[in-house]
């Protein structure tokens, strides 16, 4: 009896999909494309402008996207995903590329393309994005991380070199000085519980001790010796 082809198909398809096979197929797949000629064959390859064209306009394609996050939605691929850049070596590697001056650049030049800042905005802005940004940072493991990297002399340090920057400051100033963040900064600080909150700090012996510490610095002393002989003057 001669086989259609639709019986053909149906019949490989079949086959194909027995776990045995595909376990197979993967094996051979694996070894294959870590064989030195064939990398080096695929990165010739998909570094032609023309390859790199086509795969961006078949990967901006709407139906793809819609694919690709119906694929990434996935419960199972999530939690692959997650053990998977959990991993200590694929965490260093990560941290080892982005160190990179050129890794550093690219990305600065993504982040500063208008619609990706455009997209970023608008997912931040959604309501249950804040509401489980809110739910992270106000969680006690957070706060302790935060707290620990703060602590550490290099950031202080760093920190310290770019609150000094001449541009910073003036920067700074420029948006201190703008209304509608003086309106903002007056309504918070009028709210009753972070009246309370701000007292509360103010009386704590680590406060009167940081406070203390700052006015016996000898540049705040002469600061405000000027300051009071500006004030007798008028």
């Amino acid at each position: 009896m001669v086989q259609t082809d639709e019986e053909r198909r149906a019949k490989m398809k079949e086959w194909q999909s027995r776990p045995e096979v595909k376990a197979k197929k993967k094996e051979y797949l694996k070894e294959y494309y870590s064989r030195p000629e064939v990398k080096a064959k695929r990165k010739e390859y998909y570094s032609r402008p023309e390859v790199k064209a086509k795969k961006k306009e078949y990967e901006s394609s709407p139906k793809v996207k819609a694919k690709e996050k119906e694929y990434r939605d996935r419960p199972e691929i999530k939690a692959k995903l997650k053990e998977y850049n959990s991993r200590p070596e694929v965490k260093a590697k990560k941290k080892e590329y982005y160190s990179r001056p050129e890794a550093k650049a690219k990305m600065k030049e993504w982040q500063s393309r208008p619609e990706v800042r455009a997209k970023a905005k608008e997912k931040r802005d959604r309501p249950e994005i804040k509401a489980k940004k809110k739910e992270y940072e106000a969680s006690p493991e957070r706060k302790a991380k935060v707290k620990e990297y703060y602590a550490r002399p290099e950031v202080k340090a760093k920190l310290k070199e770019k609150r000094d920057r001449p541009e910073v400051k003036v920067k700074a100033k420029e948006k201190r000085d703008r209304p509608e963040v003086k309106a903002k900064r007056k309504e918070y600080y009028s709210r009753p519980e972070v009246k309370a909150k701000k007292k509360e700090y103010e009386s704590s012996p680590k406060a009167k001790a940081k406070e203390k510490e700052y006015r016996d610095r000898p540049e705040i002393k002469a600061k405000k010796k000027e300051y009071d002989a500006k004030r007798k003057r008028i």
